[in-house]
């Protein structure tokens, strides 16, 4: 189910962040951050090494797919100094009313909380703005940063799972975190 909200996003600002639309011209920003192991390693889909030219392509991509209300790929910037510090995002599945969210921020700017203001706050503008039940988040199992971000978001542990993982290889086991709308 397409959503034309994704098409119309408002950027959100929060105590700290600001989360917008990310377009090609955060290529520049992106790029030396999602280049680091530790970051691509706990994720499925970002590649190491990242291609030259890389970036620029997702980018390009995750705006259609926002156009098509098939995804929402938003920039995480620091609200006072304006530095680009990751991404974050939400897509479509096969489950009608249920969303998966995503995330990653740049090793620079870990250990001050960003990532669970980004998702809560994206959490609550989707049960805000969306015809949805709950947000899913698959983690891999020896991802803790990550569970705990979760479950300060409200996340509950919901059971383990496989989940394609192509810039890992394959498929890999996941922890299956949901957040429901009544939660």
């Amino acid at each position: 189910m397409p959503f034309p909200a994704f098409a119309t996003f408002i950027p959100l600002e929060t105590a700290r962040l600001i989360l917008r639309p990310a377009s090609p011209a955060d290529a520049p920003a992106i790029e030396p951050l999602v280049s680091d192991w530790e970051i691509a390693r706990q994720t499925a889909r970002i590649p190491h090494p990242y291609p030259e030219g890389g970036v620029e392509a997702w980018l390009t991509l995750a705006s259609g797919e926002r156009e098509a209300g098939r995804g929402l790929v938003l920039a995480v910037e620091e609200k006072a100094a304006g530095r680009l510090t990751g991404c974050i995002g939400l897509e479509t599945g096969d489950n009608e009313g249920r969303l998966e969210i995503g995330y990653w921020i740049g090793r620079p700017f870990w250990g001050r909380g960003y990532a669970t203001e980004a998702v809560r706050a994206l959490t609550g503008w989707a049960f805000g703005h969306l015809p949805i039940r709950e947000i899913e988040a698959g983690v891999f199992p020896d991802n803790a940063a990550s569970m705990r971000v979760l479950e300060k978001a409200g996340f509950r542990l919901a059971g383990r799972g496989v989940h394609p993982a192509p810039a890992r290889g394959g498929e890999r086991e996941v922890l299956l975190y949901v957040l429901r709308r009544e939660a």
